[in-house]
């Protein structure tokens, strides 16, 4: 998690964000929480980009991925008029 969070940290695109992102969103802890919560200020408004932010969530192997889907389909910003 330090490893990712760190890579996470350095990357200077949304697309190495984003990869770091992914291993981060499997995992339990707080780096995880406060890159999901930065990655989200940075790109809200960008609905692909948002796109991708629920799409990482959904798909992780996180042992509480069902959950955090139950909560994310409630976020203000989820519709499922986006056909990604």
């Amino acid at each position: 998690a330090e490893r990712a969070a760190a890579q996470y940290d350095a990357a200077v695109n949304m697309t190495d964000r984003q990869g770091a992102l992914m291993v981060l969103a499997g995992l339990p802890g707080a780096e995880r929480t406060a890159r999901l919560i930065d990655f989200y200020n940075c790109f809200q408004g960008n609905a692909l980009v948002i796109d991708k932010w629920f799409a990482l969530q959904a798909s992780s192997l996180h042992p509480e991925v069902l959950a955090h889907v139950k909560a994310l389909a409630e976020h203000p910003d989820f519709t499922l008029a986006n056909p990604n």
